[in-house]
């Protein structure tokens, strides 16, 4: 049986005061229909909110996702804070997080729980 992994308890000093809220126009059924049918047929979709690419791979590039900047500046403060691992071999080298799941804070976990676990609903 796989071990839980080890959770990291980052400071409660600075609880995440704000909750996320995802840009207006991704909520929009309109929107979601035209991206869904994009993505299904995979055709290229080009707005100001969403580019939708087909080619190397399908991928989105979704323009200011959240719109609290306050919440991405507390969560971009939270990821600083998780130790990194040094990975490297002969061909590249980069520093790693342990996996997210095992962190436990504020911002992080709003923004797990929220995007993560429940994409589809919307403020």
């Amino acid at each position: 049986m796989a071990q839980s992994p080890k959770r990291i308890k980052l400071s409660e000093d600075e609880p995440c005061s704000s909750t996320i809220s995802y840009r207006s126009q991704i909520g929009n059924p309109e929107w979601q229909k035209r991206f869904r049918t994009s993505w299904d047929e995979s055709t290229e979709l080009k707005t100001s909110d969403v580019n939708l690419y087909s080619a190397p791979f399908k991928h989105a590039e979704v323009f200011d996702f959240i719109d609290d900047k306050e919440f991405l500046t507390a969560l971009m403060d939270e990821l600083k804070s998780i130790p990194l691992q040094e990975k490297a071999s002969d061909l590249f080298q980069f520093h790693q997080s342990d996996d997210l799941k095992a962190v436990d804070s504020p911002c992080v976990n709003s923004f797990r729980y929220k995007c993560i676990f429940f994409p589809l609903e919307y403020s």
